[in-house]
């Protein structure tokens, strides 16, 4: 019996320890977008690190989108995402079209697979 409970531990353990770098981000940061558009602005929230949830609460949230909706109209489309790594994070950044203007979305994740920074950039 202890042999058993033993391997079980074994195996429980390297699960647990598996990073969590096989979180696909792409498709996080595509369901984020998603959500942003449907005002679901707590579903994105939930998604981001505590330091970035206390420096960039739903309100924020909501306000900065709102206000890039007056400045650029709705999100019209947007582009296959591309990833890349820099300074040991991974990022995402994916071109959007608004009805009156190109932006990319840029989504920086840490390595336990959460939002660590969202930077809007003007094309």
């Amino acid at each position: 019996m202890h042999a058993a409970a033993a391997m079980l531990f074994v195996i429980y353990t390297a699960a647990m320890s598996q990073p969590a770098a096989s979180t696909d981000i792409v498709q996080v940061a595509q369901i984020a977008i998603d959500r942003l558009e449907k005002a679901d602005y707590a579903a994105v929230v939930a998604l981001f690190n505590p330091r970035l949830r206390e420096k960039f609460p739903e309100s924020e949230l909501h306000k900065t989108w709102e206000n890039l909706h007056r400045r650029s109209g709705r999100l019209k489309t947007t582009a296959t995402p591309i990833t890349e790594t820099k300074d040991k994070l991974r990022r995402v950044i994916v071109a959007a079209q608004f009805e009156k203007s190109k932006m990319e979305i840029e989504w920086v994740f840490n390595n336990d697979g959460l939002i660590a920074e969202l930077l809007l950039h003007r094309k």
